[in-house]
C-alpha cells in the first residue's frame, strides 16, 4: 500500500482571528512529512492575515471579500500536492488527521472523504453543545455515498477537483457552494463519502450567527435544489425536509392558538407529533447524549430553526419566481 502521500492543506478564513492560530496550530501539529499549508484570506478586517503570515505556509490575499467557494479555489490553484485537504479557519484536527487523510487514499476508490464533527464543541456553552450534536448527527453517515460537500472538513484528488472546476464564486459569503459543488461532482460520477472516525473539532457560532448563516443557506440550497430538481442522500433528505416545515408550522400554529385558541391548539399539537415521528432519530440522539431537560431546551431553538429555513427557502422561491435570480 502507498503511503505518506503528499498534501496540501487549505484555509480560507475571513476575520477569523479567535481561531485561525489554533487551527494552524494543529495542523503544524500532525508533523506530516509531505505536506504544505495554504492559507486565503478573503480580506479580512482583522489580523487573520498578519496571524497566517507568522506561520510557514503560502499565505494570499484576496483584496476584496469573494467568498469562501472562491477562495478554496483560487488556494488549490496554488497547490502541487496530489491530495487537497480543505478545511475551514474554525476547526481543529487531531493530531494524526493528515496520515489517517493519506491512508483513505492509498488504494481507494473514492474521490473525496469526508470528516464528521466531534459531539463536543470546542467552545463551551448550550449553544455551542446543541450545534455540535446537530452536526455531528447529520454528518455521520458511515460508508455511505453523498451528494454534497462537508466543507468545513474534506479531502480530494487535485486531478478530480481540477476537472471539476472547483467551487462556484456565484455564492458570496460562507452557505451554498458545498450543494452546489457536491451535486457537480455526483453528476461526473465521483464518489463522495463520509468516514465518521475522521472526527474534527469545531468553535461554533452564537445563536445569531447560526441564525444569519442559516437563512442564507437556506436560499442558496433552494437555488441549487431548483437546478438540480432533486434532494440530497444525506443531510437534505426530504424526511430532514419535512421535518423542518412541520417544526415552522407548530410555532405557526401555536402563535394563532393565542389568538383563536381552537382549532389552533389542536392543530398545532398534530403537528408537532408529526414533527417528532418525523425527526425522531435526532431528538432521541439529543436525549440520549444529554439528557431530558437539554432536549426539552433544543426543541424550541430547533422549531425556530426551522421557521428561518423555511423562509429562507420561500425567499429562494420568490427570487427565482420574479427572476431576481437565474437557474
Amino acid at each position: 500500500m502507498e503511503n505518506n502521500k503528499g498534501i496540501s492543506v487549505i484555509v480560507p478564513c475571513y476575520n477569523d482571528q479567535a481561531t485561525l492560530k489554533l487551527c494552524l496550530d494543529a495542523i503544524v501539529a500532525n508533523q506530516y512529512p509531505d505536506c504544505e499549508i495554504i492559507v486565503v484570506d478573503d480580506n479580512s478586517k482583522d489580523s487573520s492575515l498578519a496571524i497566517a503570515r507568522s506561520y510557514d505556509a503560502q499565505v494570499i490575499s484576496s483584496g476584496e471579500n469573494l467568498g469562501a467557494g472562491w477562495a478554496r479555489t483560487h488556494g488549490a490553484s496554488f497547490a502541487s500536492k496530489d491530495i487537497l485537504l480543505f478545511i475551514d479557519a474554525d476547526i481543529i484536527i487531531p493530531g494524526d488527521f493528515l496520515r489517517r487523510i493519506s491512508q483513505k487514499f492509498s488504494g481507494g476508490t473514492s474521490d473525496v472523504i469526508m470528516g464528521v464533527m466531534d459531539k463536543e464543541p470546542c467552545n463551551r456553552g448550550f449553544m455551542a453543545s446543541l450545534l455540535a450534536l446537530e452536526a455531528n448527527f447529520y454528518h455521520s453517515c458511515k460508508d455511505t455515498a453523498i451528494d454534497e460537500v462537508h466543507t468545513f472538513s474534506f479531502a480530494i484528488r487535485r486531478s478530480v477537483f481540477s476537472a471539476s472546476g472547483g467551487f462556484s464564486s456565484t455564492f458570496r459569503g460562507a452557505g451554498g457552494e458545498e450543494y452546489e459543488f457536491g451535486y457537480k461532482l455526483t453528476n461526473k460520477g465521483c464518489v463522495l463519502k463520509v468516514d465518521p472516525k475522521l472526527k474534527v473539532g469545531h468553535y461554533f457560532d452564537s445563536f445569531f450567527k447560526r441564525t444569519v448563516k442559516l437563512f442564507r443557506r437556506s436560499v442558496n440550497w433552494f437555488y441549487v435544489f431548483a437546478k438540480q430538481r432533486r434532494f440530497g442522500v444525506k443531510g437534505t433528505s426530504l424526511r430532514v425536509g419535512l421535518g423542518k416545515v412541520f417544526g415552522s408550522l407548530f410555532l405557526i400554529t401555536l402563535a394563532m392558538s393565542a389568538l383563536k385558541p381552537q382549532p389552533f391548539i389542536y392543530i398545532s399539537l398534530i403537528v408537532f407529533i408529526i414533527e417528532l415521528l418525523l425527526l425522531s432519530n435526532f431528538f432521541y440522539f439529543i436525549y440520549k447524549e444529554k439528557g431530558t431537560w437539554f432536549l426539552l431546551r433544543a426543541v424550541f431553538i430547533l422549531q425556530f430553526w426551522s421557521l428561518v429555513v423555511v423562509v429562507g427557502v420561500i425567499v429562494g422561491f420568490l427570487q427565482i419566481l420574479f427572476k431576481s435570480r437565474k437557474l
